[in-house]
């Protein structure tokens, strides 16, 4: 621009006033001038100048400018460009939830943003250290931090913080070091006031300490119940297997029968709250393997034609070619659950009714897995649409009051949790005096099962393989349940000497001492838990080679699994199944050592 062209009528009238004044001061003092001022020029354009000039006094009273005026307006227009920024930058850091601050290597705050002042109540923190703004602790603790943050580059850590309010706040603290090309570096930090999150986590760290103590009471309580319900039955069940091998008349046979018929309905209730406390508990192990439709399927047959035969009712099972397929399945659990769907249709069916099992592929979404149904039809009284939501509910029996049969009303919501853990599903269509269909459905498989004709039987007690003979151990505190193994051994297997004790202790002792081929083990003992003397049996040199049968009433799988693992060669969960019994002694007795 011109100089020339600058004249007082174009000065920006907000800056005529101030100019005239700073030329005035500086020509009273012969000082230097210096002002920046604005003009607006005839194309309506605002432009800034600087002026710096000296004025000189002259003989005959007037004063004598040296200097000069240029165009600034590039330079303020940068400057005005960049107090924006700043502007924007600081409101952004005043909004932000967290404490923000940058000091110099002295720790000399240079900013902080209005959070950290509204959280530490102090307004003055420019060109001062921390220890000036609060003398005290405090100021010495943050001070120090920021000496050794500038020493590490950057540091995350977690402290806690005394705020205005007077209540300790914790915080998570991000410091860095800001390089500066040939001086020293600057500290910058953030921190976010994490009590809430601190305080959350503590809360779900309680809960989930309380979660796994409930789980863990859960467990043992489970464990307690399973033992205190299954000891008395051992003796009922037991003790009536007994009576039953022997002579009995017609009247005490059919005594018996009732025994046998109300404990095994009494087991089957402890087993079926057992079962669901241990589904909901996440307890139940499941081992998924490819199962073969057609081999389950007659499995299941051959299990429930004793009572098709007392029910006088046909079982029929539909041939197709997906009775050849796998679906992916716990064997163990599958069969439970088409037990209890089979069992009753069998209960709730007509007289002369039919039963049909039939495999097929069910219907899918297009971008599904394919997945098997198997569907168990009767030929009863049905279900009305208004019990239909009830069915998988435990405790409740629809349709009881038309049968005298037992029931606990567990086997359905043992069965609907069983398929949700193995992530299937289980459902019922019923015509009401036509009869019920209810089906479950699972993944098939696309790999076969090579073993699936391995499956052993337990041999039964009239089996040709000659009977056991030697000394068997028997560590157990219950008087009802060394008698009982007395008269089975006594009755079936009088060749084999039973040895007994009921202290933990003494199975070291006593085992050296009869050199037995067999010990059987409780695991409540009065002295030492049983999985004790496992160990001390399995750690003596004279013992370590003697097999040890669990005898308990303690079914809990994780139990179980455990003992296996530790050197057990077999467990037998209470009541005794006498053939099974017998047949484990037989089996152990037997083998070379």
């Amino acid at each position: 621009m011109d100089d020339a062209s600058v004249v007082f009528n174009k000065i920006h009238p907000d800056d005529l006033e101030p100019l005239n004044a700073s030329i005035l001061a500086s020509a009273r003092d012969l000082s230097l001038w210096q002002f920046e001022y604005r003009v607006l020029l005839e194309d309506g354009t605002e432009h800034w100048l600087g002026g710096n000039s000296m004025p000189q006094a002259e003989a005959d009273g007037s004063v004598l400018w040296h200097g000069f005026i240029s165009d600034i307006t590039g330079h303020k227009r940068i400057e005005e460009a960049l107090r924006e920024s700043e502007k924007r930058f600081s409101l952004f850091m005043d909004y932000l939830p967290a404490t923000v601050f940058l000091k110099d290597h002295e720790g000399r705050t240079l900013f902080v943003n209005k959070y950290m002042e509204t959280a530490f109540g102090a307004s003055d923190w420019l060109g001062r250290n921390m220890l000036e703004i609060f003398p005290n602790e405090l100021g010495k603790k943050l001070l120090a931090d920021d000496f050794s943050s500038m020493t590490l580059g950057y540091q995350k850590i977690e402290e806690s913080i005394m705020q205005l309010d007077g209540q300790l706040h914790d915080y998570e603290t991000q410091k860095f070091a800001i390089e500066r090309p040939g001086q020293e570096p600057w500290l910058g930090g953030i921190c976010l006031d994490i009590t809430d999150r601190k305080k959350a986590e503590a809360e779900i760290n309680d809960a989930r300490n309380e979660a796994e103590k409930a789980n863990q009471a859960k467990s043992e309580f489970l464990s307690r119940m399973s033992h205190e319900l299954r000891t008395p039955m051992n003796s009922i069940l037991g003790f009536a297997q007994l009576l039953q091998l022997g002579n009995l008349n017609q009247r005490q046979r059919a005594g018996v029968d009732h025994i046998l018929s109300s404990g095994k309905h009494l087991l089957n209730l402890i087993n079926e709250v057992l079962d669901i406390a241990r589904i909901e508990s996440g307890k139940v192990p499941l081992f998924q393997e490819p199962v073969q439709i057609n081999d389950i399927l007659h499995e299941i047959m051959d299990l429930v034609h004793p009572a098709v035969i007392k029910q006088n009712q046909t079982v029929e099972f539909t041939d197709s070619p997906v009775n050849q397929l796998f679906l992916i399945a716990d064997r163990q659990r599958l069969r439970q659950v088409l037990l209890n769907l089979v069992n009753n249709a069998i209960k709730y069916n007509c007289t002369n009714g039919v039963v049909t099992l039939n495999a097929s592929l069910a219907v899918r979404q297009a971008d599904e897995d394919p997945k098997i149904r198997i569907s168990i039809t009767d030929t009863g009284w049905g279900i009305s649409p208004e019990d239909l939501p009830k069915l998988f509910k435990p405790f409740e029996r629809i349709g009881a009051e038309r049968t005298d049969t037992e029931g606990t009303g567990l086997g359905l919501a043992v069965v609907k949790k069983i398929m949700d853990a193995m992530g299937g599903n289980v459902g019922v269509e019923s015509n009401p005096g036509v009869g019920s269909t209810f089906w479950i459905e699972l993944a098939q498989s696309t790999i076969r099962n090579e073993n699936i004709d391995k499956n052993i039987e337990i041999q039964n007690v009239t089996s040709k393989k000659p009977k056991a003979s030697g000394a068997v151990l028997y560590i157990e505190d219950n008087g009802s349940n060394i008698e009982l193994v007395y008269q089975i051994l006594s009755a079936e297997r009088p060749d084999v000497l039973l040895i007994t004790n009921k202290n933990g202790r003494m199975a070291v002792p006593l085992a050296i001492e009869h050199a037995p081929r067999l010990i059987l083990l409780d695991l409540d003992l009065p002295d030492v838990h049983g999985s004790e003397v496992l160990g001390f049996l399995k750690n003596e040199e004279t013992t370590s080679h003697i097999p040890v049968i669990i005898i308990s009433a303690d079914a809990m799988p994780k139990q179980l699994e455990k003992l296996m693992m530790e050197g057990a060669a077999d467990y037998l969960t209470k009541p005794l199944d006498i053939e099974l019994f017998l047949g484990l002694v037989d089996t152990w007795i037997g083998k070379e050592e």
